[in-house]
């Protein structure tokens, strides 16, 4: 079952979504923007929060039990959007998902992670 990703936040809660991830620095491990460690992160039950870019598409998939991912070289049968794939993994591990317009985002790679402890 494919999650519907398309903004789903009004303007004025963005930036109550995304204070958390200004707040907390990836250098302190707590935040990430990297899809192989958001995805890392999410199949140990890690991420407390994702924002996701809407209108970002990652073909490819993501292995929900390692956290593995496989890019743009499978074949068009198999791939799906990580970005949606990776938004359910989070969700069946009781993480919260919010989907953002690109120019609300506070990074540039279509998704911002806050991890768990």
């Amino acid at each position: 079952m494919e999650a519907s990703l398309s903004p789903s936040y009004p303007p004025a809660k963005v930036q109550d979504l995304l204070a958390p991830f200004h707040a907390l620095t990836k250098s302190h491990q707590v935040a990430c923007d990297s899809l192989q460690d958001a995805a890392q992160a999410a199949a140990l039950g890690r991420v407390a929060s994702l924002l996701i870019e809407s209108e970002r598409l990652l073909p490819g998939l993501l292995y929900g039990a390692t956290g593995q991912v496989s890019g743009a070289d499978v074949s068009g049968s198999q791939a799906n959007d990580m970005l949606g794939q990776l938004a359910e993994l989070v969700q069946s591990k009781g993480g919260a998902v919010g989907v953002l317009a690109a120019s609300s985002m506070p990074t540039q790679t279509g998704l911002a992670a806050v991890l768990r402890h």
